[in-house]
């Protein structure tokens, strides 16, 4: 179950992710969700959690980070370059705040692919692995 509060309106997106993953195959069939998440426009421009989530017991943090960053968590990729028509919402709405619960014993591939469903029901992301064709 995915709560949202503070989101007026949902930031849609499509990316492809040009590199593949190194998460397991068998991992990439299921589909991991938080227990419970809430994303929230952040407001407040305390400290960032750009890199990778903070986890402690059953709670996982991002707090005031880009919604770029948690797709690069998400999807394991370590450039901008492996992400295609990604458009960055014009306004703050792209710094996040992200609390969620998840089993204390989730490993870091089962929280990432929490992240890409939490990424895919409220952002409305689409992912194709592999590469683009060119439209030029």
């Amino acid at each position: 179950m995915v709560a949202s509060e503070g989101v007026n309106r949902p930031v849609a997106f499509a990316f492809a992710i040009v590199a593949a993953g190194t998460l397991l195959p068998a991992l990439l069939a299921q589909r991991l969700e938080f227990e419970v998440a809430s994303v929230k426009i952040n407001k407040d421009n305390g400290p960032s959690d750009m890199r990778t989530p903070r986890r402690s017991g059953d709670s996982v943090i991002m707090h005031n980070t880009l919604i770029l960053s948690v797709i690069h968590y998400a999807y394991n990729v370590t450039g901008s370059y492996q992400i295609a028509g990604y458009k960055d919402p014009s306004d703050d709405s792209r710094w996040v705040d992200i609390e969620a619960r998840a089993a204390a014993n989730a490993t870091e591939d089962q929280i990432r692919l929490m992240f890409q469903s939490l990424l895919e029901d409220r952002f409305k992301c689409i992912t194709r692995p592999g590469r683009f064709p060119d439209t030029s």
